[in-house]
């Protein structure tokens, strides 16, 4: 497994890049037997919250998935799939990654961070399960 953090470029008018509005996007990728492919390509600017009071940032997910050319399979089954497996990634019918606070560096040694990384490779995981059993039911 791995994980990235890649940004594209905030862009108004560029003679060959036109408008863009830029995005910050954290990619965990998974290589086995069959494939190496991103289970999840995460846009930090649209699912990243900022509390302002708390300095805290809450980082959830839609639950949004594709799987290759057969284009985007059902949001709520792949809820369902993680409650199943996972009640403690689901709240308010979103994907609960964790809670990081942004007045200290991230590191490994804080609970909040392990707590973070294990439920995104989790969930990356569970993605993948679910792709493969919705590719077997129909």
């Amino acid at each position: 497994m791995g994980i990235s953090i890649c940004a594209t470029a905030h862009t108004e008018n560029d003679p060959h890049w036109g408008n863009s509005i830029g995005r910050t996007q954290l990619n965990v990728s998974i290589t086995n037997k069959e494939t190496r492919h991103h289970s999840l390509q995460l846009n930090l600017d649209k699912f990243c919250k900022f509390d302002i009071n708390t300095n805290m940032i809450e980082i959830t997910h839609n639950g949004a998935i594709t799987r290759g050319r057969d284009g985007a399979l059902p949001k709520k089954e792949l809820l369902s799939y993680v409650q199943k497996r996972a009640p403690e990634l689901v709240k308010d019918n979103k994907i609960y990654l964790g809670c990081l606070d942004n007045s200290r560096l991230l590191e490994w040694r804080n609970p909040n961070v392990q707590s973070f990384i294990r439920n995104l490779l989790r969930y990356a995981v569970l993605r993948d399960g679910f792709r493969s059993e919705y590719k077997k039911s129909k």
